[in-house]
């Protein structure tokens, strides 16, 4: 029988140390629903210090969920602590595996609390920001499985909220990730799930089959559009349409 509270325990303490994680699936076999049980009781643990600041899409990538193996996209927390600004300097030390993501973020006018099945009626209490992601998987060097990302939270670490973007041409909004003045990739927020809107439905659907409200204000992050990029030092420039988010990374 798997203690899955033992579980999310002891990623706590190792997430909370800097430490990487030993993969759950090096000591006992978890599915879908056990993982997603280990990661909602770190949840709990983590958000007793720090505020859960909203909520993130992870694995969107095909290629992704075949060499992990969820089968899907998966969902994970975010904490207040991971909150910067534009503009912020990171230390590439203070993770242990850091990628660079692109997205779209929404926040959200009312609760949430039951299955979104009109999304006219989601685009008239949204707002869209552009966002930095910088996600951190955790395990150093070790393999990991789906399952494993999904118990220690998605790779969920920090994250930059940068301009509002408008809601009504969200799909249409061209992405670039420069670093020290070399674009890393272009790309365009409809190429996730079709549309940013049905992404965020996914999203928001996702939690509340999991019975996670999510509350009026908190962050949801549709998911990396672009491939994520390793956090190399160097100064970094992503443009969303007319407006960009600027932030450096060092050693």
């Amino acid at each position: 029988m798997i203690d899955h509270d033992a579980l999310a325990d002891s990623l706590c303490t190792a997430c909370l140390a800097g430490i990487a994680y030993t993969p759950p699936s090096t000591a006992v076999t978890l599915d879908v629903a056990d993982a997603y049980r280990v990661q909602d009781s770190l949840i709990r643990r983590r958000a007793a210090g720090d505020p859960v600041a909203g909520y993130r899409t992870a694995v969107n990538a095909m290629a992704a969920q075949q060499r992990l193996g969820p089968g899907s996209a998966i969902t994970g927390a975010l904490f207040a602590s991971g909150a910067r600004q534009p503009g912020a300097n990171v230390a590439r030390s203070t993770f242990r595996a850091l990628a660079i993501e692109t997205g779209i973020g929404f926040r959200l006018h009312r609760r949430v609390d039951a299955t979104i099945t009109d999304q006219d009626q989601l685009r008239r209490i949204a707002e869209c920001f552009a966002v930095i992601e910088r996600a951190d998987p955790g395990f150093g060097r070790s393999r990991f499985t789906g399952t494993d990302l999904i118990a220690t939270n998605a790779a969920a670490a920090a994250f930059i909220v940068g301009p509002a973007l408008p809601a009504d041409q969200v799909d249409d909004v061209d992405i670039e990730l420069a670093r020290d003045g070399v674009t890393l990739y272009q790309a365009t927020a409809n190429e996730l799930m079709g549309s940013q809107w049905q992404a965020l439905t996914w999203l928001l659907n996702q939690l509340v089959a999991r019975s996670q409200a999510v509350e009026a204000g908190q962050l949801l992050i549709t998911g990396a559009i672009g491939a994520p990029q390793p956090g190399l030092p160097g100064a970094y420039r992503a443009r969303f349409g007319s407006h960009h988010i600027d932030f450096t990374v060092t050693d």
